[in-house]
């Protein structure tokens, strides 16, 4: 039986917290306060907003490693993706 696959889509708005970074091995993480949670094994997609008007970019893809809950709300989403990754423009 094989496994359906849950698609998790994050929004990184590149103008408030910088870059979206991944380390030299293709792990990363990200901070979200969505409602819906991620969970290990789901397919993330982020895509990043910068700019005015705004331009926008499939900054990474990957697989949720982990996820760290805040008491505040919010979560630290890890993940590993490729070790190498081209954004690639999604404005149009």
């Amino acid at each position: 039986m094989s496994q359906v696959l849950k698609h998790f889509v994050a929004y990184h708005k590149v103008d408030e917290r910088g870059a979206l970074r991944s380390d030299k091995d293709g792990s990363g993480e990200f901070e979200t306060n969505k409602a819906a949670k991620p969970r290990k094994g789901d397919v993330l997609w982020c895509i990043e907003g910068e700019g005015s008007p705004k331009k926008y970019r499939l900054a990474t893809r990957g697989v949720v490693t982990r996820l760290t809950k805040h008491s505040d709300g919010t979560s630290i989403v890890h993940y590993m993706g490729p070790v190498r990754f081209e954004r690639i423009d999604v404005t149009g």
